[in-house]
């Protein structure tokens, strides 16, 4: 089953009144989408399921968010049923094509039943929670609950001038943080500054770390050769990143340099002074600089701030990436407690 933060397939169904439903609709991009699985075999759970959806739509309504019923039956079943409120609307998924591309059924397990399932999609057709819950209140609750926050147009915020940046989140899963938090850990060679770019780093073979600590910064740079660890963050990069800077940005991304763990230690006075990470000839490749954060709490600090284009500081979620143009000037403010862990790499 597709998980927290891969792009939402698009599709193209017909609901209960004949009208072709296009997930990618300019008329439903920018708002929370619900789709609301049910299995072949209408089962009480299913009915109570919608018929709780059904309950709570205008509040569903409300905050723009729609609902869609997808069905493996004809519209010939009780979910069908025209709702006179207009809340949800039913589509039909006959041959399961759907189902498939959500991985619905598969992750049931062969033989087994499989439970109806919403999948919330937030306004940037990214999956953003799934639950099977044969609670119905509690199923169709913690939908709306997270469905609110998501709800951009019903709660809207002024801002001012901005840096072109993009904030991407749920690119790694907490798991996934803690993974490369406890890579950064392992013991591993430790060089100087001095040895960037010389040959002796060209013969390693397994993870080092690079000690920085000059008046442009202070931080300890792990960077990443173990496979596994490159497979955990390339299935995240390629899924949850590459898709959303060409539709951005209409450019593919082909390559991307070493992953690095950064560390910022607050008692070390942890920072990185203004630079941009395309300025020397070395460096004149790199299109775009991306960052994640992996960690939620624990330190203050140590946020992005690009200062040609005002003050605003930029911290990102847990597993949350920020990419910006290599050209742009920008800086880590200084840790002022505790210690932070991001991962980069530079793009072209």
């Amino acid at each position: 089953m597709l998980e927290i933060g891969d792009p939402a397939p698009l599709f193209t169904l017909v609901d209960q009144w004949g009208n072709e439903v296009f997930l990618g609709a300019d008329t439903i991009a920018g708002d929370p989408t619900v789709l609301v699985f049910c299995p072949q075999g209408a089962n009480k759970t299913s009915d109570e399921v919608v018929s709780r959806y059904r309950a709570l739509g205008q509040q569903f309504g409300t905050m723009g968010a729609r609902v869609f019923v997808i069905n493996r039956e004809s519209m010939d079943t009780p979910q069908a049923a025209v709702d006179d409120a207009n809340t949800l609307r039913v589509l039909a998924d006959v041959p399961g094509a759907v189902f498939d591309a959500y991985g619905i059924e598969k992750a049931a397990g062969i033989g087994a039943p499989c439970p109806v399932t919403s999948v919330l999609v937030n306004p940037n057709a990214q999956i953003a929670w799934t639950t099977g819950s044969e609670d119905p209140s509690d199923h169709v609750e913690s939908v709306l609950e997270r469905a609110g926050p998501l709800a951009h147009r019903s709660n809207p915020v002024s801002s001012g001038p901005h840096p072109p940046i993009m904030i991407i989140p749920n690119v790694l899963s907490d798991t996934a943080c803690d993974i490369l938090i406890e890579a950064w850990k392992r013991p591993t060679p430790v060089w100087g500054r001095e040895a960037l770019g010389s040959d002796a780093l060209k013969l390693e073979k397994s993870d080092y770390k690079i000690e920085t600590d000059t008046d442009a910064g202070k931080l300890t740079q792990h960077h990443i050769l173990d496979p596994e660890i490159n497979g955990i963050v390339d299935k995240a990069f390629i899924r949850r990143i590459i898709p959303q800077l060409y539709k951005a940005y209409r450019y593919k991304i082909t390559q991307h340099e070493q992953y690095k763990i950064l560390r910022y230690l607050a008692a070390d006075g942890g920072f990185l002074g203004p630079h941009r990470d395309n300025s020397t000839p070395e460096t004149a490749h790199r299109h775009f600089t991306m960052t994640m954060n992996l960690v939620a709490d624990g330190f203050d600090g140590g946020e992005l701030r690009f200062p040609e284009y005002g003050g605003h500081l930029y911290r990102g979620g847990k597993g949350s990436a920020v990419v910006w143009s290599a050209t742009l000037l920008h800086e880590v403010t200084a840790l002022t407690s505790g210690e932070r862990f991001v991962l980069g790499t530079h793009l072209f």
